[in-house]
């Protein structure tokens, strides 16, 4: 005789086991689901902060440094330690003005506190020459004196043109026998004047 009842608690039983079945693969679908779009969001955001590399990490970390390592020129006569007068800084303007309208050649001079983060007075002075463009450009005839009174040191860049009679060694006379014993006297201004003229006597 057929067993209706027992029939129909089998059935019951395999709906059940079933649907139990059906709903534990849903939830580690959706687990998986979730675990893949958290990876994917980690890689992005990873790949958003991680530094610049090659040519576009050195373009990154120049531009900055380029447009805030040196202040603006003020004019011939750039005196950003402020160590000297009003009417010091007129007497040396005039001079090299007076020089660039007869000569076309161009002369520069900066006080400065730092040369910060340069190590050496000589690289500050060389690219400080070539951010500003000192001298004609046709004919690269420009003079720089750059006076760092913290470090006790004093240097002069010159252009291409201006080098071929402002030597390394009548650059280096000029600072060691005509600037350097009034700087030891800390007459700042005579130094640099004395300077100036030494080099516009032998240019």
């Amino acid at each position: 005789m057929f067993n209706f009842t027992g029939f129909m608690k089998k059935i019951i039983l395999f709906c059940l086991i079933f649907s139990l079945v059906s709903c534990a693969g849903g939830e580690d679908t959706q687990k998986t689901t979730a675990l893949k779009v958290e990876t994917v969001e980690n890689a992005q955001v990873g790949q958003a902060e991680r530094a610049p590399e090659g040519e576009r990490a050195t373009q990154e970390a120049s531009e900055p440094t380029r447009n805030s390592l040196f202040p603006k020129p003020l004019g011939w006569i750039n005196d950003f330690e402020g160590i000297l007068t009003g009417d010091q800084v007129g007497k040396l303007q005039e001079i090299v003005k007076a020089y660039e309208e007869k000569t076309s050649k161009e002369i520069a001079i900066v006080t400065t506190s730092s040369i910060e983060p340069y190590k050496s007075l000589s690289d500050y002075s060389n690219d400080l020459f070539n951010e500003w463009g000192i001298g004609k450009k046709e004919k690269d005839n420009g003079l720089l004196f750059v006076l760092c009174q913290n470090r006790k040191e004093v240097r002069m860049s010159t252009g291409l043109s201006t080098e071929s009679e402002l030597t390394d060694e009548v650059c280096k006379q000029i600072i060691e026998e005509k600037m350097i014993p009034e700087l030891k006297k800390n007459q700042v201004f005579d130094a640099i004047k004395i300077g100036v003229e030494s080099a516009i006597a032998q240019w």
